[in-house]
Order: C-alpha cells, then sequence, then structure tokens
C-alpha cells in the first residue's frame, strides 16, 4: 500500500508538473529571437525554424527549463523518483540486479549532467545539478548494493 502511495502521488506530481512546464514554456512562440538557442528539437526535424507552428511541442519544456525552471524541476524529480521506485519493486529479491540498475542510470544521468552541464542559464545548471546528484546517488545505491553483496559472498556476473 505504501508503493502505491508513493506512485500515485510521484506519477500526480510528474503529470502535474508536465502541463504546467508545457503551458511555461509554450511562451516560445511569442519570442522569435530565443528559437535559435531554445528551439533545438525542432531545428534537428524541420531544419531552421521559420515560424511558430515549426516549433515542436519537447522544445517548450526545453524554453521552461531554461527560463522558469521550477517546473520542469519539478517533472524531472518526479520522472526520476518513479524510476528508481520502480526499480525497487521490480528487483527487491535480485539485489544483483538492482544494482546494476542503479550502475546503469547513475551513468545514464551523469551523462546527460555532462551534456547539459555546459548550459549558459540558471534554469539548465540548477537540472545539471539534479542530473550530478542523482547520477552520484545511483551510483552510491550500486555500489552500497554491491558491497552487501560481495560480504554476504554472492557476487557472481551472470547471476
Amino acid at each position: 500500500m505504501r508503493v502505491l502511495v508513493q506512485y500515485v502521488a510521484a506519477l500526480c506530481t510528474f503529470l502535474f508538473s508536465t502541463v504546467a512546464a508545457l503551458y511555461e514554456g509554450s511562451e516560445i512562440k511569442d519570442h522569435p529571437f530565443e528559437w535559435r538557442s531554445s528551439a533545438v528539437f525542432s531545428q534537428w526535424v524541420h531544419g531552421e525554424v521559420k515560424t511558430s507552428s515549426d516549433i515542436l511541442v519537447v522544445d517548450y519544456l526545453v524554453y521552461a527549463a531554461k527560463f522558469k525552471p521550477f517546473f520542469p524541476l519539478l517533472l524531472l524529480l518526479g520522472l526520476l523518483y518513479l524510476i528508481a521506485l520502480s526499480g525497487v519493486v521490480l528487483f527487491h529479491k535480485r539485489k544483483f540486479s538492482l544494482m546494476m540498475y542503479f550502475g546503469v542510470w547513475a551513468v545514464m544521468l551523469l551523462l546527460a549532467a555532462f551534456f547539459t552541464f555546459p548550459a549558459h542559464s540558471l534554469g539548465m545548471k540548477m537540472i545539471s545539478i539534479v542530473f550530478i546528484t542523482s547520477g552520484t546517488a545511483s551510483g552510491l545505491a550500486a555500489s552500497l548494493l554491491y558491497l552487501i553483496h560481495k560480504k554476504e559472498g554472492v557476487v557472481v556476473w551472470g547471476h
């Protein structure tokens, strides 16, 4: 029951913050001078963004993350909590699998931090810090699970 409450709370946080971030990020359509630096996904798909109708919805999130980061940060935290909780639920009896799960997520989050860290806006720097912090926490969780497994003498690759 506690896990279900956590899932519902995290999912509600994620969904609400997604809608709010998309709403706030839709302001990008009114700021053509930002299209070049904030409509990165639209540029990959359409080449040069010439009109506001060329802007993809995902670029609303980029714009919101750069200039109004509260809801994008909340979205990211809700998503990361859902991912961590899912791993714990799926692998709670298989510590080695849980260790690998957190290890893979640590690498992916630290890579995300690497690609977002050179950002110039405060919002993207804050998101980079969340990636670094959660990647480090995931790596520490994986390391702790490894040490527990090693102490129990059960760490065997492939099991």
